[in-house]
């Protein structure tokens, strides 16, 4: 997901479920899970070999760092996959990455808001259309009947109240079964990595600039018509994976440098469902991470020909034959493993 859908999940929990932490010690440990990945590999060892079979020939999949050396000679940039995640075993900044922070003379990330006291937040309450129902229309026009009970008390939504739930639009509600409560709650009161990596450029006083904003993060959902939306939210909902297995899984990818594990997974326990994969959820996997890679690498290039750019994106966007990794290079720049 991007950092908008789960920074979203945040901002209208605390507003509307009232489930903001006071005290220290209410914040819940780092959420757990199964690790479906792992899991696979001693249920189905055949889908796993497949998987990592799939998972080998990506370009450029495995690290997280890369050094970017420009054809001008400007001095070396770097670009470095995150995961939006409170646990510590990832958003504590590893030293080696703090240090070239340090001495970059800007820091990228996908939105410039994530060090702002109330930015995201604040960007998401100026533009209300993306978020909100038409005036007049509730979600219950658009989830049949004998689906409506599995929406309201999914135990990832079953804590907005009633007439707050119909007033998003579906994508909204979506966002929030790709996130365990436990981490929903700790947001507010921990950093993920992409705010720990701003933490040591203010220190450092290190300009940050954003790649995309949150109004262009945003559209990428209201693309989808709303009932389009309604749908994968139903899909969502019967897909049944527990949000805190799939979200330890995906941790467990990122700690073992095998994101590119986590589509062809997430296709298999899909078609184990029996859900068929639609026109509708391709176009929407092409906008949400192939689009906006050419349009990061675009605006990642004129940084990296001034030199001494730090480019901080989620891991997810990194590798792939539209990755931005394999983007750059197309570009004419050199890019070599850094970790």
């Amino acid at each position: 997901m991007t950092y908008i859908a789960r920074l979203i999940s945040v901002l209208f929990l605390m507003l509307i479920a009232s489930i903001a932490v006071r005290a220290e010690e209410e914040i819940p440990q780092a959420c757990t899970g199964r690790d479906l990945y792992k899991q696979l590999a001693e249920t189905d060892p055949a889908a796993y070999a497949r998987i990592e079979t799939l998972r080998k020939t990506v370009p450029n999949q495995g690290p997280l760092l890369w050094k970017v050396d420009a054809p001008n000679g400007a001095s070396p940039s770097y670009v470095f996959g995150t995961a939006h995640v409170t646990d510590t075993r990832i958003a504590v900044v590893p030293e080696s990455v703090r240090e070239k922070v340090r001495i970059s003379k800007v820091l990228l990330l996908e939105l410039r808001e994530v060090v702002s006291e109330g930015g995201i937040a604040g960007a998401v309450a100026k533009n209300p259309e993306f978020t909100q129902l038409p005036k007049g229309k509730k979600l219950w026009d658009l989830i049949p009947d004998n689906q409506e009970d599995k929406v309201r008390f999914h135990p990832n939504l079953a804590l907005i109240p009633a007439p707050a739930m119909e007033t998003f639009k579906p994508w909204v509600l979506a966002a929030m079964l790709s996130e365990p409560i436990c981490e929903i709650i700790r947001k507010p009161h921990k950093f993920v990595l992409d705010q720990a990596l701003g933490q040591v450029a203010q220190y450092a006083s290190v300009p940050i600039e954003g790649l995309e904003t949150v109004e262009e993060q945003m559209a990428v959902f209201g693309g989808m018509s709303l009932e389009e939306q309604a749908q994968a939210l139903m899909d969502g909902v019967a897909l049944g994976i527990p949000a805190e297995d799939s979200f330890h899984t995906l941790k467990e990818l990122y700690l073992t440098r095998k994101v590119s594990a986590m589509v062809p997974l997430m296709e298999h326990l899909v078609g184990q469902k029996g859900i068929v994969i639609k026109q509708r959820d391709l176009d929407f996997m092409t906008a949400l991470i192939d689009k906006r890679n050419v349009n990061m690498a675009d605006r990642a290039a004129a940084y990296i020909d001034k030199g001494g750019a730090f480019i901080a994106v989620g891991a997810l966007h990194l590798p792939g034959k539209v990755g931005v990794v394999e983007l750059l290079k197309k570009k004419g720049y050199k890019l070599t493993p850094a970790e």
